[in-house]
């Protein structure tokens, strides 16, 4: 399906600049909007005029939810900055948009503007548990205000910095010393979510990464991986980073689902991307962090103008609650995950199905499954596992090494089966 952008160009000299920069920036997120189904929400403009366009995609159509103009407001336009990020920011079950220093609301109104102008980076997340509800952490460029912590809920001021030109923030849980993430950019060092000292800055301003076993988050800058006030982690070597100065990655996300994030990093030679995962063991479980939906659709939103890193809807620091609460997970086509007994735990089609065992005889059933199959079992990763000719019902999936309890995908190809289920062998 395609559908016309909107806005469209117009009159370029209307976005700030009568040579086509400014109208045609672009930004671009994922945001649960009715909070239930994903909608994505594009953006035009920000220096000058701002404009956000909500889209679904339903039935094989695109179909436009709302259009928010700065035009129709005061105070909104030239606060946005170069993303835009989706959250739940007053706690209604649905998300809002957050565009440097302005909020759109779940459907489409103004929410508020904190009126302190353009920048280049924001963070959004539980910056302070202490308080309720999110926090942003923002820059900004030239202004009366060069960065401040702000109540993501109303825009509010919750402490800031005097007047500057601040080029590069972050907000990151760095230090044990002080529950709450710590905030840099524009300030006399490292800071707590309180605004006391916490330290002095630390060697980057840039990009993040959970990679070490403890709960505080490392500092990712080009290739490399380091840990604040210590030593390098990672030095990914024939690698190179993006857009320039930014030298920013191509993705941080938790890909492979232990909670700790995987680096993503192009080849120097641009022929490859290589993906980084950590080798160091940890004591602390936690879910997956692409079950909280403000993280996964953060990290969407990675791939929008000056790339940010991804932040959870939640605290994830030193002193979080533990054991975690745990998220509401759903299965795609209706796969469930359980090791109950005998029940089927797992469904799906001929040639793909996701299934979680814990090792040993899986037992196949469905329509047409008798005969010559292939039937070849990956882990997460897309490792080959498995691969197995056979025309019984029930296969030992453990017969050459029995695999651990966890998920895996199944493929079965050869059967004339148009669905089959798995379950625990007998």
């Amino acid at each position: 399906a395609t559908v016309e952008y909107n806005p469209p160009r117009g009159n370029v000299g209307s976005w700030g600049d009568t040579y086509g920069n400014r109208v045609d920036r672009f930004n671009s997120t994922v945001a649960y909007l009715d909070g239930e189904h994903p909608s994505a929400v594009f953006g035009r403009g920000y220096y000058t005029r701002t404009c956000h366009w909500a889209v679904d995609w339903r039935d094989g159509k695109l179909t436009t939810r709302w259009f928010f103009d700065g035009d129709k407001y005061s105070g909104y336009n030239g606060q946005g900055n170069h993303g835009l990020m989706s959250a739940d920011v007053d706690q209604d079950g649905k998300d809002e948009i957050v565009n440097g220093s302005m909020c759109v609301d779940h459907d489409g109104k103004g929410m508020w503007t904190a009126r302190l102008g353009h920048g280049d980076a924001a963070h959004l997340t539980d910056i302070d548990p202490n308080r309720p509800g999110l926090e942003l952490w923002g820059i900004h460029e030239d202004a009366q205000v060069g960065s401040a912590l702000l109540d993501a809920k109303t825009g509010q001021i919750i402490w800031k910095t005097g007047a500057g030109d601040v080029g590069r923030g972050v907000a990151a849980d760095l230090v044990a010393s002080s529950k709450g993430l710590e905030c840099w950019g524009g300030t006399s060092g490292l800071r707590t979510c309180t605004n006391q000292s916490a330290g002095s800055n630390p060697s980057s301003s840039n990009f993040l990464c959970w990679w070490d076993g403890d709960l505080l988050r490392e500092l990712q800058d080009g290739t490399s991986i380091s840990k604040y006030g210590g030593s390098n982690l990672l030095s990914a070597s024939g690698c190179a980073s993006n857009n320039g100065t930014k030298n920013t990655p191509a993705l941080v996300a938790d890909l492979f689902g232990d909670w700790r994030e995987e680096l993503v990093l192009r080849s120097s030679d641009n022929r490859n991307l290589r993906i980084y995962s950590t080798p160091i063991s940890t004591t602390i479980r936690l879910y997956t962090l692409m079950h909280d939906h403000q993280y996964r659709c953060q990290v969407a939103e990675e791939q929008s103008a000056y790339n940010q890193p991804p932040h959870p809807g939640f605290y994830l620091g030193d002193g979080m609650t533990l054991p975690q609460e745990k998220p509401n997970i759903t299965y795609p086509g209706g796969l469930v995950g359980t090791l109950t007994d005998r029940q089927v735990f797992a469904r799906g089609k001929a040639e793909t199905g996701f299934t979680v065992w814990s090792g040993g005889p899986v037992t196949l059933a469905g329509r047409g499954i008798d005969g010559m199959k292939i039937i070849t079992v990956y882990d997460l990763s897309g490792r080959l596992l498995r691969k197995l000719t056979t025309a019984a019902s029930e296969i030992d999936i453990g017969k050459d090494g029995r695999l651990p309890e966890g998920m895996y995908l199944v493929r079965i190809a050869g059967a004339a089966a148009a669905d089959f289920s798995l379950s625990p062998g007998k």
